[in-house]
């Protein structure tokens, strides 16, 4: 497991505790969950992003360039796997899983987190969903009395029910799109930097009733970011209470309503044969 680079955002509040990332690809540190890691460093929290594949083998170098680049400019550490996983189609996903599994549960055990953020299992992307499966697996082997609470996004595929929306302006957008400047062999094959926008704008608009209920008044912000919190405890997952992400509310207590029946289905990903969209 590589060293986790030194150069850090200077941090306004105290240091609050450590965050980590899963990232399945080099860019997912910002196209993910950008805006919500953005939003906890500046509370003062430290954000380790787990790079966990560097993408097909004749570009991983240049990745790896890349994604140190873009977690300089966000204040972000880095750790990659030694070796890093292979997560595309051709690849064997089950080994995968359990080396990312065992290599999560490390940076787990160094750091311990309190928010673990990754995809979701259901994120349509093979890679994706076998780095969801990774981070659920080493999740269920904490034993500490207060687990980390996992915070999954999703990207190819909506989550069906986020409830923890974070609200950010342009200022922090600029950063994002400044960090994925950086990724220029992804976006020169497909420009992100309109999904980033795009999507913070059609959250800004639909979060509010996703996550509070259907009905409720809108939220007046520029952009927004959805997730959806579960934290295992007693033997089962249990979905976090809706909230705006807010100093004072990042780590509320769980709901008693288990979600283990919507992280325990199939994905549609792993039940029908796919093209070869891997990166």
């Amino acid at each position: 497991m590589n060293t986790p680079n030194n150069a850090r955002h200077t941090l306004a509040a105290p240091h609050r505790g450590a965050v980590v990332n899963v990232a399945p690809h080099p860019d997912d540190e910002i196209l993910g969950a950008g805006a919500t890691l953005l939003s906890l460093r500046d509370m003062g929290y430290r954000i380790v992003n787990l790079a966990a594949s560097l993408g097909k083998r004749d570009r991983s170098e240049q990745r790896r360039e890349e994604v140190a680049a873009a977690c300089q400019v966000l204040g972000f550490d880095l750790v990659i796997p030694n070796p890093p996983a292979h997560i595309s189609l051709t690849d064997d996903l089950r080994e995968a899983e359990t080396y990312l599994s065992q290599e999560i549960r490390k940076v787990v055990d160094f750091e311990a987190p309190i928010i673990v953020v990754s995809p979701s299992p259901h994120d349509r992307h093979h890679g994706h969903e076998v780095v969801a499966r990774a981070t659920r697996r080493a999740l269920e082997l904490v034993t500490e009395s207060d687990p980390p609470r996992w915070w999954m996004w999703g990207l190819w595929a909506d989550l069906p029910l986020p409830n923890i929306m974070t609200l950010f302006q342009d200022q922090l957008l600029s950063q994002l799109l400044l960090a994925m400047d950086h990724h220029r062999g992804e976006t020169a094959r497909n420009d992100y930097t309109k999904l980033i926008r795009g999507r913070a704008l059609m959250n800004a608009s639909l979060g509010a009733e996703r996550v509070f209920g259907f009905g409720k008044e809108g939220i007046a912000c520029d952009y927004a970011e959805l997730l959806t919190e579960a934290v295992f405890t007693s033997g089962t997952w249990r979905v976090g209470h809706a909230r705006l992400l807010t100093p004072d509310s990042v780590l509320a207590t769980p709901t008693s309503q288990s979600i283990d029946f919507w992280l325990d289905q199939l994905s549609l990903t792993s039940q029908l044969s796919q093209d070869d969209f891997s990166r």
